[in-house]
């Protein structure tokens, strides 16, 4: 008996979904991490407040506290973030095979594209790119 193919469309997508997700948040998080060190091991870090004059904060001088704030903030937000990434890959491969089947077919069911003829997909993925490289702008800004 063939399988429904819908079904087995929705099971891809949710697996692509899936995989990118846990990639994204693995990637933003390492970026983190990296910003985070570049400053514990330079000693310093540049502090944009919003509204007042932008300033060197450094290890040793009279803005340590920031420093140290927001190098330790990256490194730990960072690192939860790559570990959040792992754990979703890592639940993918050992969780019990009925479970992720049916987590990766809600997964695929709930995407943009799932039984909507109306949205073409590369109108779905052109969005996706944009929002994601504006989010990357962002980043880059306030680091």
């Amino acid at each position: 008996m063939r399988a429904n193919t819908s079904l087995v469309a929705a099971r891809r997508r949710g697996l692509i979904r899936t995989l990118i997700s846990a990639a994204m948040v693995s990637a933003f998080g390492g970026f983190l991490v990296m910003l985070g060190w570049e400053g514990w091991t330079t000693g310093e870090v540049m502090l944009h407040p919003r509204g007042r004059q932008s300033y060197l904060a450094v290890a040793g001088g009279p803005h340590a506290d920031m420093f140290l704030l927001k190098v330790w903030g990256l490194l730990l937000v960072g690192g939860a973030l790559v570990l959040v990434g792992l754990g979703m890959l890592l639940y993918f491969i050992f969780a019990p095979r009925e479970r992720v089947a049916k987590g990766l077919l809600n997964v695929g069911l709930q995407s943009p594209t799932a039984g909507s003829p109306t949205i073409p997909a590369w109108a779905v993925v052109v969005v996706l790119i944009a929002l994601f490289t504006f989010l990357g702008l962002i980043a880059f800004r306030l680091a």
